[in-house]
Formats: structure tokens, C-alpha cells, sequence
């Protein structure tokens, strides 16, 4: 990059390029040269910048990988140096009405937001997933998780807390309206940690999810606050080695939990003093996570089994029912070994 010499710098300007030009020296082994920081007299200061070949370094790709490494390990040089920087540059946001003036051209959304409009690989193409995405705040990061994620083969069902703000739901609904994979789920619920109603936000996407379309292989639901640390293409490398099995994590809660858990009635997040008629003999409780990795299979047993949709009327008046439910039904029926 040529500096332009008709241009005087500023000190933002100067630490710009100091920072920029030299491959992010404040992370990188590269240091600004002293004489440029101790300098106070900044038209000097720009005549020596512009007649350098400082401000024409180039930043090397691998540089940033080595950078993004150390920060990953927990380098405490190296973040408290990526700290600064960013102090010195503060992210603009956009809001969410700035996000539905984003979407009202599509075709400029996507290209200029960077989307992946393609199957990258004919693996990737015949091999589906459906996501279930629960948001409720930060619709930046949303759009983020959204653009990462994002294939043309796959299919995202979107819900949105119905407590949220009326220009969040509107960004939203702007946003997965530029793409045909992309929707809202069909019916919107206020959503409490602990209630019933995490639980039965999933199962409203992953309902729409199965009548949308009938070629996904697996359901993943997430939150609005996760980001992939694989690339699609690694995912469906995962995914296929799973051969049809699912991944619900869960064990066996300590009894005490059992009895808080099963034995009472719950309402509104609090135990009350009623007890729970048992769900049925022989039947083993087990906690995990509301996160899962499902099969097309036990998605279908989920929604249309009696069992399956029985133990889910049972769970509604207990603690954390989104804890349960996919463990419980995963570990006592040995789903996969019995297919």
C-alpha cells in the first residue's frame, strides 16, 4: 500500500499504520520504531513515516495464525497486547435497525457480509444439517453465528425469545428473509432458564425443521452465544462417522437431585409441595445437556412416538425438563442399539 504524500497524519492516524503496516507490531514480534513513538512533532513525524518503506510492510498470513494460537493458549503478553490494540480501535456495532437497512438489499447483504452461497465440496452438498439457533439479545453476534454456519445445503430454523425487543425480532426476521433456508420458527414463546419453555422452544424448530424439509441428516440446536470451531465440511466429516448414532450426553444424577428433579411438582421454576405421580416402571432418570446432536431417526421418534411425546407431557411441571428430557428417553430406550 502507497502512502499518499499530500496526506498529513494525525496521532490516530500515525498509530494506525504503525499498528496496521507493520503486521500488528503490538502483537507481532515487530516493535514501531522508537524514534517514531517518542516522537511529539507530528509533521516531522509524518515526513520520516513517509519517506520509509516501514509504512510498506506487508502482513503475512501465518502471522496471524502464530498470534491467534497464543491467544487461544492463554498468553497473557500476547492478549494483554491484542487488548490494547483494540482499545485503540473500538468496534463499531450495528444495531438492529441498522441490520434491517443491512437486509433490504439482499443480494448486497450477502455478498458484502461475506456469506458462502455455494456447497464447497459434493461430500458437504449431499450431506444436510439442520440448525436450531434460540436468540434472544446481540444481534451482531446472531448474524455472525449465522454467516459462519451458513451453507446453501443446509437449513436453520431461527427463535426468537418473544420477551425481546420488537426491532430485534424485525432485524431478524429481515435478515433470514434474504435466504430461502433460512426462517423463523412459526410460533414465538417467552423463554425462562429452568421452565419448560427452553425445552419447548427446540421442539417448536425442530417440528418446522422436519416439515420443511425431509433431505437433513442431523439436528444441532444452538444458542446466539456460540461460535463453530469447525468448518462445515469438518462437521459433516463427524457427523458421517457417527453412522446414524446420536450424541446425547447424560448420567446418572446424585439421588438427592433425583428426588428435587421427579418427585415434586414444579411452577414457575419453584418446587411446590405436591408430588409427581411416576412416569412409568423401571424407568431411570438422567441428567445432561440441552445441547444434542440428534439423527434424523430419534428426531423422528421424538416427534411422532407416543412414548416419546408422553414422557414429554410428564416433564413439563419438573426442574429443568431441557436437562432431562434427551437423556432420559436417549439412555432408557438404548435408541441406537435398537435400531
Amino acid at each position: 500500500m502507497e502512502a499518499n504524500h499530500d496526506t498529513r497524519f494525525t496521532h490516530k492516524d500515525f498509530t494506525s499504520l504503525c499498528v496496521g503496516f507493520s503486521g500488528l507490531s503490538a502483537v507481532f514480534h515487530d516493535e514501531c520504531p522508537a524514534k517514531f513513538k517518542k516522537q511529539k512533532n507530528f509533521r516531522q513525524l509524518n515526513d520520516e513515516i513517509l519517506n520509509t518503506n516501514f509504512a510498506r510492510k506487508p502482513i503475512k498470513t501465518h502471522q496471524f495464525t502464530a498470534v491467534c494460537k497464543k491467544i487461544i493458549k492463554g498468553q497473557r503478553r500476547v492478549i494483554k497486547k491484542a487488548n490494547y490494540i483494540m482499545s485503540l480501535f473500538p468496534k463499531r456495532f450495528i444495531s438492529p435497525l441498522g441490520y434491517i437497512d443491512l437486509a433490504n438489499n439482499c443480494g448486497e447483504f450477502k455478498k458484502n457480509r461475506g456469506y458462502i452461497l455455494r456447497a464447497l465440496s459434493k461430500n458437504e452438498e449431499e450431506f444436510p444439517i439442520a440448525f436450531d439457533i434460540n436468540i434472544y439479545k446481540d444481534i451482531e453476534q446472531f448474524e455472525r453465528l449465522l454467516r459462519a454456519i451458513y451453507r446453501p445445503q443446509n437449513h436453520y430454523c431461527i427463535h426468537v425469545d418473544k420477551k425481546s425487543p420488537r426491532t430485534f425480532h424485525r432485524a431478524v426476521e429481515k435478515i433470514s428473509s434474504c435466504f430461502s433456508n433460512v426462517f423463523v420458527a412459526s410460533q414465538m414463546i417467552e423463554v425462562t432458564w429452568g421452565e419448560f419453555s427452553v425445552l419447548q422452544s427446540t421442539l417448536l424448530c425442530m417440528k418446522d425443521l422436519w416439515e420443511r424439509s425431509n433431505t437433513w441428516k442431523y439436528f444441532i440446536n444452538l444458542s446466539g452465544q456460540e461460535f463453530p470451531m469447525k468448518t462445515n465440511n469438518e462437521l459433516v466429516a463427524i457427523l458421517q462417522r457417527l453412522k446414524g448414532k446420536s450424541i446425547v450426553r447424560g448420567q446418572r444424577p446424585k439421588e438427592s437431585k433425583i428426588r428435587r428433579r421427579f418427585l415434586y411438582v414444579y411452577h414457575a421454576g419453584k418446587r411446590t409441595e405436591m408430588l409427581k405421580e411416576p412416569f412409568r416402571q423401571n424407568f431411570t432418570f438422567y441428567k445432561g445437556s440441552t445441547y444434542v446432536v440428534l439423527s434424523r431417526a430419534f428426531v423422528d421418534f421424538i416427534l411422532h412416538d407416543k412414548l416419546a411425546r408422553d414422557f414429554l407431557e410428564w416433564v413439563k411441571d419438573t426442574r429443568i425438563p431441557d436437562e432431562t428430557y434427551y437423556p432420559t428417553l436417549y439412555r432408557n430406550l438404548d435408541f441406537d442399539k435398537s435400531e
